[in-house]
C-alpha cells in the first residue's frame, strides 16, 4: 500500500536523522506547499543568518556510482561504471537497481519515496503533443531530446545484456517507460558532485594523451552524478535563491548565503536558466520571470528579413563563406558566428555573434558589384566589423536590421504571449490547463526578452552612420585599382 503524502515525509525525515546520519539544523524543516504547485520544500522555522550550516549530509548517504548496492552486489562491475558508462547511463542503472531489484531493503527506500511517480512530473518530456504545441513558437521544443532519449535507452539495454545473465535476471526487464522516469528524475533532482579528497593526482600523468576526445565519465570528469537526498527538497529560484551546496571533503553541506526571516522558504539555485529551460529540465517556471530569461533570434528569420534586400542564394553563399573560410575563421579565432539562433536576454543584451553576422550582412549588400570577389571581399568585411562591433558600435543600417528580424520574431508569437500571465496560486487538478498556462509564461518570458533588446540595444551601442564605415572599406577597396589605372597612363604615355 502506497504511503501518503504525509507519511512519506515523516519516515523520509526519520530516515534522513537515523539512518543517513544527516545533521539537519533545527532552524529548517520540511514542508508541505502543494497548495501552491511546489511540492515538498523547505522552510526557516527562526531567523537563519548568512552562512550558516542549514544541514550537512555524508558523502557515503548520497546515492552514486560509487554507493549503491549494484556495485557493492557485482564489484567486478565497478571499474565499467567508474571508466566506461557516462554519467547518466551509470545513474540510470543504480537507481533501477535500488527501486527494482532492491525494493524495501534499499538503503534509499524512504528516500525514493519522496522523489515524484511518473505522473507527478510536468517536465516536457511527459507532456503531450498539444500541450507541447502550445509552447510554440518557443525553440525549447525542439530540444526534448527524444532521439537522443531512445539511443540511450537502446544503450543501456546493451549493459545489462553485457553484464551477464546473473545481472539480467536481477534487473529483469527494463520498459521505456521505467527508463524515461528515473532518467526525468535525474533530470530534475540530481547534483554533479566533485570527487573531493580523491587521491587520484598522481595518476593524471598516467592517463594523459590516453582518453579519447569526448569522453564523459567519472574518471575522466572528477565528478559523480548524484541524488543528493534532502538537498533536492529545496525548490529553486533565479531571483530568490539564498542557500547553496558546499562540497567537504567527507560531506555535502547546504549553506545560506543571505539571511533568511523565519516562515521564508529556502531556495537553491540550478543555474543560470531561463523559463523555458527551467520548464523543459524541471517542469516548473518562475511566474515572475527568470533572471537569466531570453528570447531566441532563428537564423532563418534573419535570412527571412534578408530576402527582401537580394536573393536567398546570395545569402547562403554568404552564409557558407563565413563558416568556412579559413581566412575568415582566423579573423573570428575559430569562432562560428553563423548559428541556428541567437539569444536575445531580458536585460537587453545581445550575443555579439548575432550583431557581427548582421553587421557583416548589412555592410556586404551596400558594396557594389561584389561578384567574384565575394570571398575576398567577406575576409575584410568580417575583419572591419569584428573591430566596429568590439569597440562597442554598430552602423544604422545594422540597428535598422536588428529590429526588423526583431519585429520578423515576434510576429511568430500568439496574442496571448504579450499579456501578463496569472500566476497558479493555488493547486490546479487539470493537468492541460496547468500546462497551459506554464506555456504561456514562457512565451511571455522570450517576448519580454526580444522587446528589451528591440528597445535597449541602440543605447547600448554607439550607433554610427553607415557612409562613415562604407567610404572606409570602399576607399580601401578600391585604391589598389586606381593605382593600377595610373600605372597604365603612365606606361601608355612613355
Amino acid at each position: 500500500m502506497m504511503a501518503s503524502f504525509d507519511e512519506a515525509t515523516d519516515g523520509f525525515y526519520h530516515w534522513l536523522v537515523s539512518s543517513a546520519r544527516i545533521e539537519i539544523s533545527p532552524k529548517i524543516f520540511v514542508g508541505d506547499l502543494r497548495s501552491v504547485n511546489q511540492g515538498r520544500c523547505v522552510l526557516a522555522s527562526q531567523d537563519i543568518g548568512s552562512d550558516e550550516v542549514l544541514f550537512e549530509i555524508p558523502r557515503s548517504s548520497v546515492l552514486n556510482v560509487a554507493t549503491s548496492q549494484l556495485v557493492r552486489d557485482f564489484p567486478q562491475l565497478k571499474d565499467v561504471f567508474w571508466q566506461e558508462l557516462g554519467h547518466w547511463e551509470g545513474l540510470i542503472l543504480c537507481m533501477v537497481y535500488e527501486i527494482k531489484v532492491m525494493g524495501q531493503q534499499s538503503f534509499w527506500w524512504n528516500y525514493l519515496q519522496v522523489l515524484p511517480k511518473s505522473q507527478d512530473l510536468n517536465t516536457l518530456v511527459y507532456w503531450s503533443a498539444d500541450q507541447l504545441a502550445a509552447l510554440e513558437p518557443s525553440l525549447v521544443v525542439g530540444r526534448l531530446g527524444a532521439d537522443e532519449s531512445q539511443e540511450m535507452y537502446r544503450q543501456i539495454l546493451k549493459y545489462i545484456q553485457n553484464f551477464g545473465p546473473e545481472f539480467q535476471s536481477k534487473i529483469g526487464q527494463l520498459t521505456f517507460e521505467e527508463f524515461v522516469h528515473v532518467a526525468s528524475v535525474i533530470m530534475s533532482y540530481s547534483f554533479d558532485v566533485d570527487l573531493k579528497g580523491e587521491d587520484d593526482e598522481d595518476d593524471e600523468d598516467e592517463d594523459e594523451g590516453e582518453e579519447e576526445e569526448g569522453e564523459s565519465n567519472v574518471a575522466h570528469d572528477k565528478y559523480m552524478k548524484s541524488m543528493v537526498p534532502l538537498a533536492d527538497t529545496l525548490n529553486a529560484d533565479t531571483k530568490q535563491f539564498n542557500a547553496h551546496l558546499v562540497y567537504d571533503k567527507e560531506s555535502l553541506k547546504m549553506v545560506s548565503v543571505k539571511p533568511i526571516k523565519m516562515g521564508q522558504q529556502v531556495y537553491n539555485f540550478y543555474g543560470e536558466h531561463p523559463n523555458a529551460e527551467i520548464l523543459r529540465r524541471y517542469g516548473y517556471v518562475e511566474w515572475d520571470g527568470s533572471q537569466f530569461d531570453f528570447g531566441e533570434l532563428p537564423l532563418s528569420c534573419i535570412t527571412q528579413v534578408l530576402q527582401r534586400e537580394a536573393p536567398e542564394e546570395f545569402f547562403q553563399i554568404c552564409l557558407q563563406l563565413l563558416q568556412n573560410d579559413e581566412t575568415i575563421l582566423e579573423h573570428l579565432d575559430q569562432e562560428q558566428i553563423v548559428l541556428e539562433s541567437y539569444d536575445c536576454f531580458i536585460d537587453g543584451q545581445v550575443i555579439p555573434e548575432c550583431l557581427l553576422l548582421l553587421q557583416v550582412l548589412t555592410v556586404i549588400l551596400q558594396i557594389p558589384n561584389v561578384g567574384e570577389n565575394l570571398e575576398r571581399e567577406l575576409q575584410r568585411v568580417v575583419k572591419k566589423c569584428l573591430q566596429l562591433v568590439e569597440s562597442g558600435r554598430l552602423t544604422i543600417k545594422c540597428l535598422k536590421l536588428f529590429e526588423h528580424c526583431i519585429d520578423e520574431r515576434l510576429r511568430q508569437y500568439p496574442n496571448h504571449s504579450f499579456r501578463e500571465v496569472t500566476p497558479i496560486h493555488q493547486y490546479v487538478h487539470d493537468v492541460d490547463v496547468q500546462r497551459g498556462i506554464m506555456a504561456q509564461r514562457v512565451l511571455q518570458s522570450e517576448v519580454e526578452s526580444l522587446q528589451n533588446c528591440y528597445l535597449s540595444l541602440g543605447e547600448k551601442f554607439q550607433v554610427i552612420d553607415d557612409v562613415k564605415l562604407m567610404d572606409n572599406i570602399l576607399k580601401k577597396r578600391v585604391a589598389p585599382a586606381q593605382k593600377t589605372k595610373n600605372e597604365s597612363k603612365r606606361k601608355r604615355t612613355h
